[in-house]
C-alpha cells in the first residue's frame, strides 16, 4: 500500500473515531432507564458495562451504514478509475432466466428451513445460462452495492453486508448476483459507465456477498452457508480487503486500525 493511500484510510478512520466517540461521549445514559430498555441484558453487565453496551449498539450500525462502505469505496477508487456506490443496473434477460433465478432463490428459501437443494455456485449459473429460452424479455433494476466496473480481470459487484443477515437479506443477496452474473454472461450491447463500456459476453464478471470482517475458518450461520456457495459466492473479512487492494491489504488495514486505537480518545 503507498504511503499516501495508508494516510488517506488512516484519516477516515480517525475522523469517524473521533466524531462517534464527541457525539457518544455528549450522551447520558441513566442506568435505571437502560435497565427498563433492556432487563434481561442487564442480568450480564454491571451498570457500567451496560452503558457500554448501549453504545456499542449505536457504533454498530453506523459502521455498517457509514464506515465500511467509505472504506471499501476509497479503497478501491485508489486503483480503479469507475467505481460506483449503489448502482442502478438495468438488467434484461430472457423471462426463462428470472423464472430460473426466482425459482433457484425459493428453493433456497426453503433449503434454509431444513429443506436440501443445491447451493455450487458454477452449476447454478450453468442451469440459468442454459434454459431455454422462450423470446420474451423482462428489465429489472437491481442496485448494485459496490460495483468496479474496470476491476481487473472483470467487472466486480459486491453486495456489502454484516457477517449475520437475515434470511430476506441472504436471499435477496443471492438473487441479486445471480442476475448479475446472467446478465454479463450473455451476449448483447455493451453497458456504459460513464465513457467506460462493458462488453457482453463477460464470462470472468463476478458478484459476491462480501463481509467486511470476519474469519472464513470459523465462520458458522445457517442462513448464509444454506443459501449462498460459501465457497464462491462469499468473501469474509481479510478476503474482500485483499481482493480490492491486492494481497496484505488487510494485514496492512489491522496496523492501522491499531495505530488509530493508539492515537484517539476512547470511550
Amino acid at each position: 500500500m503507498k504511503p499516501e493511500e495508508r494516510q488517506r484510510l488512516k484519516e477516515i478512520l480517525s475522523n469517524f473515531v473521533e466524531e462517534t466517540i464527541a457525539k457518544q461521549s455528549r450522551q447520558i445514559y441513566s442506568i435505571d432507564a437502560l435497565k427498563r430498555e433492556y432487563p434481561f441484558q442487564s442480568l450480564f453487565f454491571r451498570d457500567e458495562s451496560l452503558v457500554a453496551f448501549k453504545h456499542q449498539r449505536t457504533i454498530v450500525t453506523k459502521l455498517g451504514q457509514q464506515l465500511y462502505p467509505q472504506l471499501v469505496l476509497t479503497l478501491a477508487e485508489m486503483r480503479y478509475r469507475y467505481v460506483r456506490r449503489e448502482f442502478p443496473m438495468p438488467i434484461t434477460l430472457d423471462q426463462a432466466m428470472w423464472n430460473a433465478i426466482d425459482n433457484i432463490v425459493s428453493r433456497l428459501r426453503m433449503a434454509a428451513r431444513g429443506e436440501k437443494t443445491l447451493t455450487n455456485h458454477e452449476q447454478t449459473m450453468a442451469s440459468i445460462l442454459e434454459v431455454r429460452q422462450i423470446g420474451q424479455t423482462e428489465t429489472r433494476t437491481i442496485v448494485l452495492d459496490i460495483f468496479i466496473a474496470d476491476f481487473n480481470p472483470a467487472p466486480l459487484y459486491l453486495e456489502l453486508k454484516t457477517p449475520k443477515p437475515n434470511l430476506d437479506i441472504c436471499a435477496e443477496s443471492k438473487r441479486k448476483i445471480l442476475a448479475f452474473e446472467a446478465f454479463m454472461k450473455t451476449k448483447s450491447k455493451p453497458v456504459a459507465v460513464d465513457d467506460f463500456f462493458i462488453q457482453r459476453p463477460n464470462p470472468l464478471a463476478r458478484g459476491y456477498l462480501a463481509f467486511p470482517y470476519g474469519v472464513r475458518e470459523t465462520y458458522r450461520h445457517k442462513f448464509t452457508q444454506r443459501i449462498m456457495d460459501i465457497e464462491e459466492e462469499v468473501l469474509i473479512g481479510a478476503e474482500l480487503w485483499d481482493m480490492i487492494g491486492g494481497s496484505g491489504t488487510f494485514e496492512e488495514l489491522l496496523a492501522i486500525l491499531d495505530e488509530v486505537r493508539r492515537e484517539v480518545p476512547l470511550l
